[in-house]
């Protein structure tokens, strides 16, 4: 049984060498389950059931051991007292179920078998809307152009009766070139819901409140942080332990503010076009940044500008009063398999830095997270014609009648590349991440009287044959890019 169970660990760790660390746990939930299936093989799924049972021993352990605050605010890198530390690669939260020097963030791809995460037609599709942006973005799906867009809410927030508006704009996709690289089965990847927490009894002891005892309550735990920098351009650093995410702002009462009184002294200190610093220039700030604070960028691609403001700068009567948002998006590309990670409002997935123009330094970064995924793979679409039917019907609508005046459309789409887009739905009482291999077709030319209003600037589809169906048997119009949210390519 000795040497049986070594050879068992050799190869386990051929597969996950971070299991290593873990040997002495290891051993008897390993013996354990081999005596219940003699003929078990190391593989990505016994991993994962390791991994699991691993987890929920130390979740025990860590409720009878002491867990020093100090030690966790060392190991986050000690923000508040000196300068911003973010070794993402090395912050271990639960020494007793997380080896010294594990990462909480990791980027994995673990083979769950075909058809693993259920039916995709249950994916509620009208809560796909594009990503939030800093200051802004994202939107309603259904709401195709300026006129629609501006009928939303008036300035107290109010239902404008604009939005009763009858006819919409009647939009007709056209696609006349060819569609390749079309396969019987697609990956589909799943984000695990990795959720880190520290219990409540092991950081009481290291402060009182006085008023009340924090002790009393059973079963609670500490699962998000909040860290603050007190120096001249300080930040502030959010660390989310139940979803596994990182936000970094600004501290801003530690960064230079406005003492404008008067309207003029607002318009002149107003940000200019010309004072946007050069894609290189802020590509080079956002970079040094993450280099700094060992960001992990190895599993992102190239960093693109976000120029999503552009589109509304170049559509004003007057570009002198059009606004020009004093901080610029740098995105850093989430790839899978290589390929980019697109929202469903067609713009990139992955790490935002955001560069503030004026005082040419990083003013916030978003979209730091576990990477951990599961792969399955799903019947996928082939035939051409299936697509091509199906960009014919985007924003046609059950029930709404063409009528004489209605106002017609026709948006020319360019070669689509094969890529991935995300799409949620809500599962066992929470919210779940999926990635699907899509088709997206960027928008080459609009046509018609209201052209100037289309905001799209791509065409997601996804290429699984459930996922596609049930899009369009529910007549869903395809991602919207809302006026703050269009990326200038």
């Amino acid at each position: 049984m000795t040497s049986s169970l070594q050879q068992f660990l050799t190869e386990l760790y051929a597969i996950d060498p971070a299991l290593k660390a873990h040997e002495a746990e290891l051993k008897p939930l390993i013996k354990k389950l081999l005596a219940s299936d003699p003929a078990e093989k190391p593989s990505p799924a016994f991993v994962a059931r390791l991994r699991e049972q691993l987890h929920d021993h130390g979740v025990a352990l860590s409720s009878k051991k002491s867990f020093s605050f100090q030690n966790l605010w060392y190991a986050l890198g000690g923000v508040a007292v000196a300068a911003v530390i973010l070794p993402l690669a090395f912050i271990s939260l639960q020494k007793d179920s997380v080896a010294p020097g594990t990462p909480l963030f990791v980027y994995q791809v673990e083979d769950a078998g075909s058809e693993a995460f259920g039916s995709l037609a249950d994916i509620d599709t009208a809560s796909t809307g594009a990503r939030p942006q800093s200051g802004g973005g994202g939107g309603d799906a259904q709401l195709g152009n300026a006129e629609a867009m501006s009928a939303t809410r008036d300035a107290y927030g109010t239902m404008d009766e604009k939005m009763l508006i009858y006819p919409y704009v009647r939009y007709s996709y056209i696609y006349d070139g060819e569609i390749e690289g079309l396969e019987s089965l697609v990956s589909v990847y799943k984000k695990n819901s990795s959720r880190t927490t520290v219990p409540l009894s092991s950081i009481i002891g290291s402060f009182n409140i006085g008023t009340f005892d924090l002790g009393s309550f059973d079963g609670m735990s500490v699962d998000s942080i909040s860290l603050t920098q007190d120096k001249s351009f300080g930040y502030q650093i959010y660390v989310n332990m139940r979803d596994s995410s990182v936000g970094i702002d600004a501290q801003w009462d530690q960064w230079p503010q406005s003492k404008c009184q008067t309207e003029a002294c607002y318009q002149a200190e107003r940000v200019k076009l010309e004072d946007i610093p050069a894609d290189d220039v802020l590509i080079s700030i956002a970079k040094d940044f993450a280099s700094s604070h060992n960001i992990d960028l190895s599993h992102y691609g190239a960093p693109e500008v976000d120029k999503a403001w552009r589109a509304d700068y170049e559509r004003a009567t007057d570009t002198s009063l059009a606004y020009i948002p004093d901080t610029q998006n740098v995105v850093f590309p989430l790839l899978l398999d290589g390929k980019p990670v697109y929202d469903q409002g067609g713009m990139k997935n992955g790490i935002q830095i955001a560069v503030n123009v004026k005082h040419k330094r990083v003013a916030n970064v978003w979209g730091i997270t576990d990477r951990s995924y599961q792969k399955s793979d799903y019947t996928g679409i082939t035939d051409a014609a299936t697509i091509k039917t199906y960009l014919s019907n985007i924003d046609q609508y059950p029930g709404m009648e063409k009528s004489a005046d209605q106002k017609e459309e026709t948006v020319k789409l360019g070669t689509p590349t094969l890529s991935f887009a995300l799409y949620y739905r809500y599962a066992n009482n929470r919210s779940e991440e999926l990635v699907v291999p899509s088709l997206i077709f960027p928008v080459e030319e609009v046509t018609g009287e209201t052209a100037g209003g289309y905001y799209r600037r791509t065409i997601v589809v996804p290429l699984a044959v459930d996922l596609l169906k049930e899009q369009g048997d529910m007549g869903r119009p395809m991602p919207l890019i809302m006026e703050d949210a269009v990326r200038s390519e």
